[in-house]
């Protein structure tokens, strides 16, 4: 006191605050910047108690109830807002109460939707409180856009919450009932989608999860191993064995931890990776498995055993501009996946987009019969989807739906294992909201920092890809990528 009356302040106020709660008023983008100093001590402070209150305890008991049980929770926590926020020392409002009658003003509006924003993981806006003011109508308003918005999670969580032991125990029955044989020549092949990185084959694998007769989910990484011990060795602390975990979520209906087990048990077990594609055909039912996996297109040793295990299977080969799959691949850092010597990521990129492309058109031109597969350009997929679909149905023998059209709606896989995991594929995905037929020209806009090397000149005009400014190529010195199984 005796420090502000020294000053000459007009006006001055001296309170006791609690920050924490304070700044809960704001939403976490929107708090002042006078207030910059004060957050960082209150996050410091507050550092143990969010380890033994989670932040997503309201949002997690709510996945894990039934939609009656919801109702109940959400009438009830509503009610504690709203009393906590009126300042109503214990006394709870009524649920059909109109809240702005009972003293609810602007200000207290928003202190209340940023917490129901935070406990609900939802964006709120003022108008959807002031369309319904009392409880009853908004918690039946909220539970609606909560169930809609976290669909997937809840479809999730409420998989009839089946534990490790009864989803092993399921597997064990699949495996006791496949057929005794040793190959997999007599049963429905999977579908293979050929490309390199950066060829839109995470589109082209979301479309074909449209389709009622398919089953499509994220790349699996099978082929280059033997069985499942040798694969969880090799991909144990990567990235891409995050696929068939997935899969197996959404085909069994079951959470990360269970599909986690899964996988441990066919490791355990030592399942051969012939046993793993009967089992997941067994577990599609009458949908046929696709297996888009980008990586296989690094061996050609892998793309021959997919011929070699499964006779008559089909193949959609999906090419891309090599100018816009490099330049792709170099501004996604995808260099940093590969165990590489050279330090050029655009160096890195061509050779990569070179030794797939090439690898694939010996394997299909020396090993698979004409029939058996189709090339689709990545170009003509966004500008012409339907005509290309079309095409591709008719490869498949099977008939064309809409759905192919319509990549970003319904629930096709597109997330992660884990409610903060990073989607799997590719993670420029989600931020398009259709089909964009002008990505079909970026190409023509992209000037590479070197000239292709003429082998990859040669390989692009084979694929029919134009080429501006060729004359100005010249040889790269050969690249040391290790490609085998990674």
């Amino acid at each position: 006191l005796e420090q502000l009356i020294s000053q000459c302040s007009s006006q001055v106020g001296v309170f006791a605050i609690n920050w924490s709660n304070w700044l809960k008023q704001y939403p976490r983008h929107a708090i002042p910047s006078y207030y910059e100093k004060i957050t960082g001590e209150v996050k410091q402070n507050s550092a143990s108690d969010n380890i033994a209150q989670p932040e997503n305890s309201i949002f997690e008991q709510l996945l894990k109830m039934s939609s009656e049980q919801r109702v109940v929770f959400m009438t009830s926590y509503l009610l504690k807002q709203s009393a906590k926020v009126l300042q109503l020392n214990g006394e709870l409002p009524s649920p059909e109460e109109n809240l702005v009658d009972r003293g609810m003003d602007s200000l207290m509006v928003m202190e209340g939707m940023n917490q129901i924003q935070q406990d609900l993981q939802l964006i709120l806006y003022p108008r959807e409180f002031y369309e319904r003011p009392n409880i009853k109508a908004l918690a039946q308003y909220l539970l609606s856009e909560f169930e809609q918005t976290h669909n997937s999670l809840l479809s999730s969580s409420q998989s009839n919450h089946k534990s490790t032991e009864q989803a092993i125990a399921d597997l064990k029955t699949v495996v006791h009932n496949l057929p005794k044989q040793q190959d997999l020549s007599d049963n429905t092949p999977p579908i293979f989608v050929l490309s390199g990185p950066r060829s839109g084959s995470t589109l082209f694998r979301v479309m074909l999860a449209g389709h009622s007769t398919l089953f499509s989910p994220p790349e699996l990484h099978l082929l280059p191993f033997n069985n499942m011990a040798e694969r969880q060795k090799e991909l144990a602390l990567s990235y891409f064995g995050e696929g068939l975990q997935r899969a197996l979520m959404e085909i069994m209906k079951i959470d990360s931890t269970v599909s986690q087990g899964i996988l441990d048990e066919m490791a355990s077990e030592n399942y051969s990776i012939q046993q793993v594609y009967r089992i997941l055909q067994q577990l599609a039912g009458n949908r046929q498995l696709v297996d888009k996996s980008p990586t296989y297109a690094m061996s050609r040793k892998t793309l021959d055993r997919a011929a070699q295990l499964f006779e008559g299977a089909k193949y959609i080969y999906l090419t891309r501009h090599p100018y816009a799959a490099i330049e792709s691949f170099a501004r996604m850092r995808m260099d940093k996946l590969i165990d590489s010597q050279n330090s050029n990521p655009h160096q890195v990129a061509e050779q990569i987009w070179a030794t797939t492309n090439q690898n694939i058109l010996d394997f299909l031109q020396h090993s698979v019969e004409r029939k058996c597969y189709h090339q689709v350009r990545y170009e003509e997929l966004v500008q012409q989807p339907r005509a290309v679909m079309e095409q591709v149905c008719d490869v498949l023998q099977i008939p064309f739906e809409e759905h192919l059209l319509q990549p970003y709606q319904g629930e096709r896989m597109t997330d992660g294992i884990h409610a903060t995991s990073l989607s799997i594929g590719d993670p420029n995905f989600a931020r398009h909201s259709g089909l964009n037929p002008e990505l079909a020209e970026t190409w023509k806009t992209i000037k590479l920092p070197h000239p292709l090397a003429v082998s990859t000149v040669k390989l692009a005009k084979q694929l029919q890809y134009e080429l501006p400014a060729v004359n100005n190529t010249q040889v790269q010195p050969k690249l040391n990528i290790k490609l085998e199984n990674h």
